[in-house]
């Protein structure tokens, strides 16, 4: 057959996500199906949360939810943005975008202000300038950055804007999908508060899950 796929073809995902799964990934995803109630997936699940951890570099615990990035994303700015408060979101890129859109999409429900900042795509926002915002905005409850934005191939400096932001009471809400993984990430020595990630990115992993690492904001009331 002249069209049939040659023995040796391997066929290469040319994405920043999905990416190519390793051949022992695949193997263990062809394992039966576990019952998501019994004391086996509940194993699975701990021990999964205590080695994402460790590559969150965070002591606190890992949710992972059956999803998108998005789906965690979501999930994660809205609960933590406190109702009639202001939140700051930055883009500087597609994704970045998408979240301020999904803040523009809560603000009447939530009573909230979104102050976007936009920074031109391919670069990344600064510290001073983040800083420069939450000094003229007080009142701040959630501050949204995309660490590496994947749509332009643009990363920030993270570690610097989380010293800024710690040093008021927002919470630093990251985008981390496509940073964790390949790049430096340090949770909690560099105080950030938040950092959503999800498989199939830097991670090297099949698509299905959004991750999600908090320590400061776990003490957020969940809205």
């Amino acid at each position: 057959m002249a069209d049939a796929i040659p023995m040796f073809f391997k066929q290469r995902v040319m994405t920043p996500g999905p990416v190519d799964v390793p051949p022992q990934v695949l193997l263990e995803m062809a394992q039966p199906i576990i019952h998501h109630r019994t004391k086996q997936f509940q194993a699975i699940y701990a021990e999964m949360s205590q080695k994402l951890a460790a590559v969150f570099r965070t002591k606190a615990p890992v949710l992972s939810i059956a999803g998108s990035g998005t789906t965690a994303f979501e999930a994660t700015q809205i609960s933590l943005a406190t109702p009639g408060s202001k939140v700051v979101s930055i883009a500087g890129g597609k994704f970045g975008e998408r979240w301020q859109d999904i803040y523009d999409n809560y603000a009447k429900a939530q009573n909230l202000t979104n102050i976007k900042v936009n920074v031109p795509w391919g670069q990344g926002v600064s510290a001073g300038q983040v800083e420069q915002v939450l000094k003229e905005n007080p009142g701040v409850s959630v501050v949204v950055v995309v660490h590496s934005e994947t749509s332009t191939a643009s990363a920030c400096d993270l570690k610097a804007i989380a010293a800024v932001v710690s040093k008021t009471d927002a919470l630093l809400v990251v985008d981390g999908i496509t940073a964790v993984g390949a790049l430096p990430v340090e949770m909690d020595a560099w105080g950030v508060d938040c950092i959503v990630d999800r498989f199939a990115e830097g991670d090297d992993a099949s698509a299905g899950a959004g991750l999600r690492g908090g320590g400061r904001a776990r003490g957020q009331t969940a809205q």
